[in-house]
């Protein structure tokens, strides 16, 4: 239990980052607490984020979700279920009301975005922040490859392996293809590699097994880099290149080639 609880006090100073936002949520629930006479916004508002944060930090219960719901490192996301945009604002708000001049309701306000703007970050100044090329948020690289793998006229849900670079934003992009790999795959302290996902990113491709490693791992379509060198073809595996995309070679099982709109097979073609 000891243990437990070292690893919710962490994971709260962690979440609480390095403005004050929980500061201000907590400040929050307080004036509500002492002030909000409305018993149903009492139970959304003040019970139920109550509720939450019992659950989060009661020894039993963390030991009990940490063991055997979820692992440690998203622990933290049970604090998601708490509003805290809204009970700030809200609380706010309330206060603001209160005040019977306008001088005091505009301090109220500007102190409250003063303290905000102070002590929170610029999200446009991490590392990992770049300008979206689309509404979608995910590289168009990654919609465009998507888009030609379902470029059909069938109602099938295929199951394909993507570059790393490509994993996360299929996922993200659409549920009509299903990844042989995720998350687990390509985050390094997960540990959990997978063998395609390694043939795929190796400087040289090797179509014998790639086909046959992609085959037993269930992938109807294999997605490689263009301009890596391939020891061998594909298509002697049944694995046929329906279109290159952005620098994409995109490779489909041959049935599955075949049902592919304005594909045909290379045997095909040449016998006309």
């Amino acid at each position: 239990m000891i243990k437990t609880m070292q690893i919710v006090f962490e994971t709260i100073r962690n979440y609480r980052g390095a403005g004050l936002f929980l500061v201000l949520f907590l400040l929050a629930m307080l004036y509500l607490f002492l002030n909000e006479e409305e018993k149903n916004r009492r139970i959304i508002l003040i019970y139920s984020a109550l509720t939450v944060i019992g659950i989060f930090v009661f020894p039993i219960t963390a030991y009990v979700i940490m063991n055997y719901v979820m692992d440690t490192e998203i622990y933290y996301r049970q604090l998601w279920l708490i509003p805290y945009g809204v009970i700030v604002c809200y609380a706010l708000v309330r206060l603001m009301i209160r005040m019977q001049r306008v001088i005091g309701k505009v301090a109220v306000f500007l102190a409250a975005c003063l303290v905000i703007m102070v002590t929170g970050t610029n999200v446009f100044a991490n590392d990992n922040f770049s300008r979206a090329k689309n509404v979608l948020h995910i590289p168009q690289e990654a919609i465009h490859v998507c888009d030609a793998i379902l470029d059909d006229d069938i109602e099938y849900i295929l199951t394909a392996a993507f570059p790393m670079r490509l994993v996360e934003y299929t996922r993200q992009y659409t549920a009509e293809i299903v990844t042989v790999y995720g998350r687990e795959a390509i985050i390094t302290r997960w540990n959990l590699p997978n063998e395609l996902l390694e043939l795929i990113e190796a400087p040289e491709l090797n179509a014998e097994k790639l086909a046959t490693v992609g085959r037993s791992q269930g992938a109807e379509c294999i997605v490689v880099e263009a301009v890596k060198p391939m020891n061998g073809r594909m298509e002697d595996y049944n694995y046929y290149l329906i279109e290159t995309v952005d620098g994409f070679d995109i490779y489909m099982e041959k049935w599955l080639a075949q049902r592919h709109n304005g594909f045909v097979l290379p045997e095909e073609e040449n016998a006309e």
